[in-house]
């Protein structure tokens, strides 16, 4: 990520900031296709964080992308880079803190079966977020445990991996009180990747994953 977004304005920035684990200039001289996963942003850009409303720690907000396979361009040919495009999404435990923005507590990737059921359950209608994914949020007190022998249309059931605080720029929500958030990527989301590949003037775009749980919609706007 570029350093204006990795690092709050005023922050010491290490010496070292910008030492990657890949050398994008060797990877563009042996390399005849390089791709750029560009998913599971979370809370990592602090920009965007502070630019965005909440709840925001979306799988790939479309400037966040843009800013990564700009970066990459930078010492990648253009017509080498793919963009990896996600079709899931994550559900998050978030916190509302006393003048200190939201705490996120990453629970678990999952397809977008599991986040639908859940609206329907509830009688909730996702919403664009400031991401331009969809997402909703819910109190998880008014949720039914689903039967002990139904199937989990998880991706994977994980342990909770982290938890961050994020300040944004505003909030969808009006409440104080803890909620859960989920957000992913429809077919919406996936065509602002497949026009920002066109407008980046790079190689072509890919998809993770398929495994027959990604929003079918997606395939009008793979052409």
């Amino acid at each position: 990520m570029p350093l204006e977004d990795r690092f709050s304005p005023g922050a010491a920035i290490p010496p070292d900031a910008t030492d990657y684990a890949n050398d994008f200039i060797a990877m563009n001289r042996y390399c005849d296709r390089v791709e750029i996963m560009a998913y599971d942003q979370g809370t990592i850009d602090v920009r965007l964080n502070n630019a965005r409303s909440a709840p925001y720690a979306p799988v790939a907000d479309p400037g966040w992308v843009e800013n990564l396979v700009t970066l990459a361009a930078q010492t990648i040919s253009r017509n080498k880079l793919i963009i990896g495009i996600p079709t899931y999404g994550y559900e998050y435990a978030v916190t509302p803190l006393p003048d200190a923005g939201y705490q996120y507590k990453v629970l678990w990737p999952f397809n977008p079966s599991y986040a639908t059921g859940i609206a329907t359950q509830l009688g909730i209608t996702p919403v664009r977020t400031s991401a331009n994914e969809i997402g909703f949020t819910y109190d998880i007190n008014l949720l039914k445990p689903p039967p002990a022998d139904e199937d989990s249309t998880l991706t994977q059931q994980v342990a909770a991996t982290s938890t961050t605080i994020a300040q944004n720029a505003g909030s969808q929500m009006t409440a104080g009180a803890p909620f859960n958030y989920m957000t992913w990527s429809d077919a919406l989301a996936i065509a602002d990747k497949v026009a920002l590949a066109r407008k980046l003037g790079v190689r072509g775009v890919a998809i993770f994953k398929l495994d027959g749980g990604e929003d079918p919609g997606m395939w009008s706007v793979l052409k």
